[in-house]
């Protein structure tokens, strides 16, 4: 299996850094594994917020591949628990390919979701987007633990 996330702007915290690292050296041992990051656009008084989400929609758009199946993150989406996490991961191995969408300040431009297969919410608690990566890293981690039986979850 092959999981990709894809987000928005650099890791710029070194604790969060060394937790990304952590968590994508304990799930290759699952499936390969690939953080893309691409460019977070600024706003200013020219680039308003939903022009900077419009960019970053459109390079995340570039990354995207016919034959994997998308999930975009979402405070508005859907709130599985870790169970349901983990069958939203199993039943990707169908096809091989899962693809994780992490937005940047402003979340995700609508051409995101209109091409996501499907959207959740890892919380109703606000996280910042550099924060979500190690959440999400971890549950899918986690999910792995699940569908394996391997002890980690309670």
């Amino acid at each position: 299996m092959y999981i990709r996330i894809i987000a928005v702007g650099k890791t710029k915290d070194q604790y969060l850094k060394e937790g990304i690292g952590e968590y994508l050296k304990r799930i290759t041992a699952f499936a390969k594994i690939e953080l893309v990051i691409v460019e977070e656009h600024k706003t200013t008084k020219n680039v308003l917020p939903a022009a900077a989400k419009e960019a970053e929609a459109q390079q995340i758009i570039k990354q995207l591949k016919d034959d994997e199946f998308t999930v975009a993150l979402d405070e508005h989406g859907e709130q599985p628990d870790s169970e349901v996490f983990a069958q939203i991961i199993d039943s990707a191995k169908a096809t091989g390919k899962l693809t994780f969408i992490i937005g940047g300040h402003f979340g995700l431009h609508q051409s995101i979701f209109d091409k996501a297969n499907k959207k959740i919410a890892l919380s109703k608690l606000t996280f910042t987007h550099q924060m979500v990566r190690l959440i999400l890293l971890e549950q899918i981690y986690r999910g792995f633990c699940i569908t394996t039986g391997k002890k980690y979850h309670y």
